[in-house]
């Protein structure tokens, strides 16, 4: 059992190992570290390290835990391994693993077009490779052509019916659609292949909520939560499949949980902070200042802070926040809005109480406290 000081001491070394410029006596040892590793933060830290660490070696270790941990696990640090060089089997192929690691690392680094086309090769040199076609799906995807995706999703199956990720992958693809009802037969398959991973069931379980299904949906993330109750981002996904619905309460208990569990994330706190500002449950406040305390980033917390702060007539807290948010993040629109509803009503309000000192009936009609009217969350 990892008790917390033990916890962070383990994070601590995966970081210093991950840094330290002797990548020939890190890589074993972050390796081994990776392979034992179960907790979900753990197993990122340790990965992270070997990124981190710039070696070759630690570019065929993490293809290796990708084939072992599944396309989850990989898309959580599949950026940081862009960073990594190939090794030269990689830059020079001979083999259809060969061909295939080429084109999961050109993917990761954005380079579609070359990982297709790596793909194709380690076809040509086994028509017969699930594996080649499942990458090659993925990189049809990312380049925005789902059917071709699809397509080779198929051929994976038809050459290995079991092939867990490939179910995965296709279910993911064929919800992605405009249906109205879930298309979950593929994850259904998944779950009855490896009934005790966490991923099919959460797999369903977002198909599921997307579309209404909100019931089933509860089911399958519970399930999910059972079977692995350390993954922070399942809390988040399952929090936010309830907000949609309208389940504030549930909603609001489910992130309570994750704020305890991880009171030091601030995707927590910001989570609950958004729940709370939507439907007014109160204390929004304290949870965006507590997030953007540890995460100054934060875009969205600063946004709700902008908000409230608008609802209390504080027109200046509520630039400064909501700058901070468009800062953190370009794309939070709702901040660039409410920075505009600050200035305009700090003007108001300026003006109101310039024209009011007047005695020649110049400040008639003007609003003296324009915050009245605001939203009260």
């Amino acid at each position: 059992t990892w008790q917390r000081p033990r916890f962070d001491l383990a994070v601590l070394i995966c970081r210093v190992l991950g840094n330290v410029d002797q990548p020939g006596e890190a890589v074993p040892v972050l390796a081994r570290f990776l392979q034992n590793a179960k907790h979900p933060e753990l197993v990122l830290e340790a990965s992270l390290a070997l990124c981190s660490t710039g070696a070759t070696d630690a570019f065929n270790v993490l293809v290796g835990e990708m084939r072992n941990r599944g396309l989850d696990y990989w898309r959580d640090v599949e950026s940081a391994f862009a960073g990594l060089p190939m090794p030269e089997r990689v830059r020079d192929p001979q083999s259809v693993t060969d061909w295939i690691d080429r084109s999961i690392a050109l993917r990761s680094r954005g380079d579609f077009a070359g990982a297709e086309t790596a793909a194709d090769r380690a076809l040509i040199a086994d028509e017969r490779s699930a594996e080649a076609y499942l990458n090659r799906a993925l990189a049809h995807r990312a380049n925005g052509r789902p059917g071709e995706a699809e397509a080779d999703l198929t051929a994976a199956l038809k050459i290995n019916p079991q092939y867990y990720e490939a179910l995965i992958e296709r279910g993911r693809l064929l919800n992605d659609g405009p249906i109205f009802t879930p298309v979950v037969d593929d994850f259904t398959a998944a779950i009855d292949l490896l009934p005790n991973n966490w991923r099919g069931w959460r797999a369903r379980g977002h198909a599921y909520g997307i579309r209404y299904k909100l019931d089933d949906a509860i089911r399958d993330y519970d399930k999910a939560i059972e079977l692995e109750p350390n993954r922070l981002d399942t809390y988040l996904e399952y929090a936010e499949i309830l907000q949609g619905q309208g389940r504030k309460n549930e909603a609001d208990a489910l992130l309570t949980k994750a704020v305890n569990k991880w009171p030091e994330d601030s995707r927590t706190w910001t989570a609950r902070c958004w729940l709370r500002r939507e439907f007014g449950l109160g204390r929004a406040i304290e949870d965006a200042l507590k997030a953007v305390e540890l995460n100054p980033k934060e875009a969205k917390a600063w946004d709700v802070a902008s908000q409230i702060y608008f609802a209390r007539s504080d027109f200046l807290q509520g630039i400064d926040a909501a700058t901070r948010a468009v800062e953190a993040d370009p794309n939070e629109w709702l901040a660039w809005y409410y920075r505009g509803l600050h200035y305009y009503q700090w003007a108001m309000k300026e003006d109101a109480a310039f024209y009011n000192t007047r005695d020649d009936g110049a400040g008639r009609g003007i609003v003296e406290n324009p915050g009245q009217s605001a939203s009260d969350f």
